[in-house]
């Protein structure tokens, strides 16, 4: 008998543990999803802002959104990242917007890394890129090497 209790004690204190935790992490994602002012975060403002940050003259800030951009995986700024690319002459700049490129990890942005090694002419631009391709080929070989060790052990199902 006096085990029964203990486990609804035990099994009580458990449920209101559990809500409370369920409880707070909905209000933690109702915190996260409004500004200080209680409204919603507008998702099309905060784009603009990146676009801004992105064209801005402020040098130190058009490179923290190029970062930022590589580290959350915004392809919607690729062609942006692409472009800049292209047109930066400053190589430090170049490794920044290269690696965010290299983080957002599709083809395109693969392909015009490949394209700005070849009209490169600096040594440690060169050597840096060479080291990302590299890094990139190793993942890809490693995910091919995945999939076709998982279609080989697939078992056939009627």
């Amino acid at each position: 008998m006096k085990n029964s209790i203990t486990n609804l004690k035990n099994l009580t204190g458990f449920m209101i543990i559990l809500l409370f935790a369920l409880s707070v992490n909905l209000f933690s994602q109702e915190i996260k999803n409004t500004t200080k002012s209680g409204k919603p975060l507008d998702m099309e403002l905060i784009m603009k802002n990146f676009e801004r940050g992105l064209n801005s003259e402020n040098n130190g800030l058009s490179m923290s959104v190029v970062e930022q951009i590589g580290r959350y995986k915004m392809t919607n700024f690729e062609n942006n990242l692409i472009e800049m690319l292209k047109d930066e002459a400053d190589e430090k700049n170049r490794e920044i917007i290269a690696l965010s490129l290299f983080q957002l990890g599709s083809l395109k942005s693969i392909v015009a890394l490949r394209n700005s090694l070849e009209d490169s002419n600096n040594f440690k631009y060169d050597k840096f890129c060479n080291c990302l391709l590299n890094k990139y080929n190793e993942y890809d070989n490693l995910r091919t090497e995945y999939f076709e060790d998982l279609v080989v052990n697939i078992h056939d199902t009627k």
